[in-house]
């Protein structure tokens, strides 16, 4: 048989070989790995930075705190201690950070009109000055404005005593964010750390009454701190930029409730672990500090439930053990700076 000379000549082409099944799995089972080693070495890596960035913050409120101390002779806040932990206070929300801010952060007193018209959230067109204060009857207008920048003090223009990036100040302004708080006290710009959570500020009470107790809920029981101070994020439900509910049974702070099992934690905490009762080993003679600075730290949690330190704690609360500080041993993620 011939061939037709004009009949197409079949050209066969080699055949190209893809990848098969096995080798589609094992190159995902590679990347798996891989991401399996990167991702938690980036996430802790930022983490690390974080907690870096929020030592750097708190050394800074440190500085400026001791600072103020120097030049006026007495530790910063507008209001006295009497009337920051009265109990009517507890259902204002005006915190000891917030108290200390008003001398530390160029927050600037004002005699013009409260204007809290708006949403606290809405910065643009939200309230521009607000009467703040622990009680109705001890409040000062502020000028929002003014929080981080420059202040006027006897005719002469100063710096504020804390310097951080006014990035670092952020409103907590919902009641879930900030319990219990007034309209006025949820436009207030609040420090964070660099998890984007609030800063709390345990201040100790100068003025201590005999045998006084360590920690109690407000002024009505004399002690070295008060619960009230800082009631306002213990108990928020949805705190900072992660949102997390304080007041959880299982995940919660076990510094949420106004209780004594409350009280015993923060004594462990703010105790001086190298100063026991001579008396009662079990109890702490002095605090840490006059002041003491505080982080939730990576979990958003104040002194978490699910953590080491929060999973072995007692019902009765966190137990003060001499020679023991939960602030550093990897008990609690939280971070602490004491300013003596």
């Amino acid at each position: 048989m011939t061939k037709h000379r004009n009949s197409p000549e079949v050209v066969s082409s080699p055949r190209r070989r893809g990848f098969s099944l096995i080798e589609m799995m094992v190159v995902l089972g590679i990347l798996a790995v891989v991401l399996g080693i990167v991702i938690p070495a980036v996430n802790a890596a930022r983490t690390s930075a974080r907690k870096a960035a929020t030592q750097q913050t708190m050394s800074s409120l440190s500085q400026a705190t001791n600072q103020f101390i120097l030049d006026e002779r007495r530790t910063p806040g507008y209001f006295s201690m009497r009337e920051l932990a009265s109990s009517e206070n507890a259902n204002r929300g005006f915190t000891a950070m917030d108290n200390l801010l008003l001398d530390l952060a160029g927050a600037i007193t004002t005699q013009a009109p409260v204007n809290g018209n708006g949403q606290p959230c809405d910065i643009a067109n939200g309230p521009k000055v607000v009467a703040i204060g622990p009680t109705v009857a001890n409040r000062v207008n502020v000028d929002l404005a003014t929080y981080g920048s420059t202040k006027q003090k006897a005719g002469v223009q100063t710096k504020g005593y804390l310097q951080v990036d006014t990035r670092n100040f952020k409103r907590q302004c919902t009641p879930s964010a900030r319990a219990g708080a007034v309209n006025d006290h949820l436009a207030l710009p609040m420090i964070v750390d660099a998890f984007g959570d609030p800063i709390l500020a345990w201040v100790q009470d100068e003025v201590l009454a005999p045998n006084s107790a360590f920690a109690s809920d407000n002024y009505t029981m004399r002690a070295r701190f008060y619960w009230t101070t800082n009631k306002a994020f213990l108990q928020a439900t949805s705190l900072g930029e992660t949102k997390e509910d304080q007041t959880n049974a299982t995940s919660g702070s076990l510094l949420n409730l106004n209780n004594a099992a409350a009280f015993q934690s923060m004594e462990a905490l703010l105790g001086s672990p190298a100063s026991p009762n001579p008396t009662n080993p079990a109890k702490a003679a002095d605090a840490r500090g006059k002041l003491i600075f505080h982080s939730a730290g990576h979990d958003g949690i104040y002194v978490g439930r699910k953590e080491r330190g929060g999973k072995s704690a007692p019902p009765s609360g966190l137990p003060y053990q001499q020679g023991r500080d939960y602030t550093s041993d990897g008990s609690f993620d939280d971070l602490f700076q004491t300013v003596q």
